[in-house]
């Protein structure tokens, strides 16, 4: 019986307890980081040492699967493991950190190579669009992505870069923002003169507005402590516009081409609120915790639920116990689940219309999947739990 299969059974057995009151959570936490030590380890020749696996697959082909090698899952579960350090017991503290340090010198294949501190979602040097693409990699040199606020973001705060760094960085997504080099075309019409961050570094890039993505940079700014800008008012601004007009609801591709569904919209903003403390949201709060409340009790998948649970904590609210799939395996659960948390979407900075038509026809649409993601969000979900116990 393999090592895998064994754990599927203790860990589905221990799953059953745990969503009936979170027993034996300290079990199930030290076996999750156990689990993504091991997939950390696994040597693979498409994936560096202390990288995590991750896979895409083109919209109209679910049975075709790439192995995709980029700076983006690696970042979120080093990121995500890191800022609940606080709640681990000290066994578990010394497995995430190990898991932690592993993936520090990886983020260096993905860092411009001028030498900024601003990172690539592929490999920079030398550069690579759509790893194991075929026909697509003849774009590596002359469609090479710029690099991004989301992977730069998510590697610094993993990586707790030093203050120089991140006012350096703060100050060049503020030169790439909204009408500052490029105006917004694929945005709803009143945000498109808000001076918002752009999700690209790219000086030809047309600009992307996400309002994930704009998530991630207020969590950048804030646990940095840097002083807001033009660009921070405007991006709460706008958030603030969303809540209340609940796009989040009636519209979440078009607010977040990158990851365009309801409950990670949700998870994003219930992230951002917790660790930001932005009082400009309060209001908002009894509003997304109904919301949130409202696609826990209808999600069909699994990890919407762990997702929306998750997202509930961090809002302050307690979450009702989770409907597991009793018959299924912990690797079918989690890591052979159809979840998708991101998506590269090439429509995103078309205009708006052209967007719409090709968003709904899932043109140049592009699934990512990466099962020690997936884990890392169960991790997560029984962390938050703890702190509420």
């Amino acid at each position: 019986m393999s090592w895998l299969m064994r754990t599927g059974i203790a860990l589905g057995m221990l799953l059953l307890s745990v969503f009936n009151g979170y027993a034996e959570d300290s079990i199930t936490v030290y076996k999750l980081l156990q689990r993504l030590e091991n997939i950390q380890l696994a040597r693979d020749s498409a994936f560096p040492p202390g990288s995590f696996p991750s896979y895409r697959k083109y919209s109209t082909r679910d049975d075709v699967y790439k192995k995709d090698d980029n700076a983006f899952f690696t970042a979120l579960i080093a990121f995500t493991l890191k800022q609940h350090q606080s709640m681990y017991t000290p066994a578990e503290k010394l497995l995430a950190d190990r898991i932690i340090n592993r993936t520090k010198e990886y983020y260096q294949l993905f860092r411009n190579t001028t030498g900024r501190h601003t990172y690539n979602f592929w490999r920079t040097n030398p550069p690579v669009v759509f790893p194991n693409g075929d026909w697509l990699n003849w774009m590596n040199k002359t469609h090479k992505l710029p690099d991004d606020i989301d992977d730069t973001v998510m590697i610094l705060m993993a990586t707790d870069t030093d203050e120089h760094v991140a006012k350096s960085v703060h100050t060049l997504m503020a030169q790439y923002a909204n009408t500052k080099k490029r105006t917004s075309k694929s945005a709803y019409k009143k945000y498109r003169r808000m001076p918002v961050y752009s999700t690209w570094f790219g000086e030809k890039m047309p600009v992307d507005i996400d309002v994930c993505v704009l998530s991630n940079a207020l969590n950048f700014v804030h646990q940095f402590h840097l002083k807001y800008t033009q660009s921070d008012s405007a991006t709460v601004k706008l958030l603030g516009d969303v809540m209340a007009h609940k796009y989040y609801l009636t519209n979440p591709a078009f607010i977040s081409p990158h990851y365009a569904r309801t409950p990670i919209i949700l998870y994003h903003f219930a992230r951002m609120i917790q660790q930001g403390k932005i009082h400009e949201f309060d209001q908002y709060k009894p509003q997304l915790i109904a919301d949130a409340q409202d696609c826990y009790r209808k999600a069909d998948n699994f990890l919407d639920q762990v997702l929306l649970s998750s997202a509930l904590y961090m809002l302050g609210s307690k979450p009702g116990t989770m409907m597991l799939q009793t018959d299924a395996t912990f690797d079918v659960l989690l890591e052979k689940n159809d979840f998708v948390f991101f998506v590269a979407n090439m429509s995103a900075i078309m205009p708006a219309k052209m967007r719409q038509l090709m968003t709904s026809a899932k043109l140049g649409t592009f699934y990512y999947y990466c099962p020690a993601y997936n884990n890392v969000l169960l991790l997560e979900n029984l962390l938050l739990a703890r702190g509420t116990m």
